[in-house]
């Protein structure tokens, strides 16, 4: 993590909001191999 915070609760939130998008743009990541995949197959 690049970001330090003193204050606990404003650093849950931050903590969280990092974790969600992380997982988005795994999750995007993924799709977007899958969907190259996918075209290589059908190529």
């Amino acid at each position: 993590m690049f970001f330090c915070v003193n204050k606990k609760r404003n650093g849950k939130l931050i903590f969280f909001i990092a974790k969600f998008v992380f997982i988005l743009r795994s999750c995007l990541i993924i799709l977007k191999i899958y969907e190259d995949i996918e075209l290589i197959i059908l190529e």
